[in-house]
């Protein structure tokens, strides 16, 4: 049910297609997690199906949150919850960069060699 958790402290973000989808379920814990005391807002997006919370880290915390969500059954127990993969970002731009300097000393090198065997035969 959960498509996607991201979380730092004092805010939280979760996917789920009940967010979308539900809106009987959706709406109940909206409304109920805007009362939740130590809760600052509560977004809802229902095109990208997720919800994100800011809250006071002080006096309530990321689990609490879930637990309340998974109560209302907008999302299922954290662990049948899968990671997302996390691929390793490359800069594209530096690859370049380092396969044009990569050319630039190959054909310097092709270069030189042939001025040195046609120097050579004269």
């Amino acid at each position: 049910m959960i498509d996607y958790l991201h979380h730092v402290p004092g805010r939280l973000r979760i996917r789920s297609k009940v967010f979308r989808f539900d809106t009987i379920s959706r709406n109940m814990a909206v409304r109920e997690l805007r009362a939740m005391e130590g809760i600052g807002s509560v977004r809802l997006n229902q095109k990208a199906s997720c919800i994100t919370v800011c809250y006071d880290i002080g006096l309530i915390n990321s689990k609490q949150i879930i637990e309340f969500l998974e109560s209302c059954e907008c999302i299922k127990a954290p662990s049948s919850v899968v990671r997302p993969v996390i691929r390793k970002q490359t800069n594209k731009t530096s690859d370049w960069r380092i396969g044009k300097e990569v050319g630039k000393i190959a054909f310097n090198i092709l270069v030189s060699r042939g001025i040195t065997s046609l120097l050579g035969r004269v």
